[in-house]
């Protein structure tokens, strides 16, 4: 099975990041082919060879042994350490870049999910008041 992820750098959708559950293999497909996108792909090391990619994405999680492991653990809602499973679920953020993912969700609905609905809850919220 291949899981599929869109990528996004703030608000700019880069690419789709693919996972073969079966082959334990990531790529990634560039949808544009900007100067950002072209940047973001030489970040990941998405150019690189797989391995390689694979040790950057699981770079941007802490690592099992980290102080508080258990704490960050429960807080994503998981009972062992499995780093892709984390990696989902911190949608590949990172607190060093803005570059982060999300399933299912191009650049159109992310703007429509995100920025428009932050808007109408702060306009409910304002009419409460």
């Amino acid at each position: 099975m291949i899981e599929k992820f869109n990528v996004f750098a703030r608000t700019t959708f880069i690419g789709v990041l693919l996972y073969d559950t079966e082959k334990m293999e990531f790529s990634f497909e560039l949808k544009n082919f900007s100067d950002l996108g072209y940047e973001v792909v030489r970040y990941l090391n998405a150019d690189k060879n797989p391995k390689r990619f694979k040790d950057t994405l699981f770079e941007r999680v802490c690592p099992p042994n980290r102080v508080n492991i258990d704490e960050i653990l429960r807080d994503a809602g998981m009972d062992r350490y499995d780093a892709w499973e984390l990696l989902k679920r911190m949608n590949l953020s990172n607190g060093g870049d803005n570059i982060w993912m999300e399933k299912g969700m191009n650049g159109e609905d992310y703007f429509t999910h995100c920025i428009v609905g932050v808007a109408e809850r702060m306009d409910e919220e304002g009419n409460k008041n």
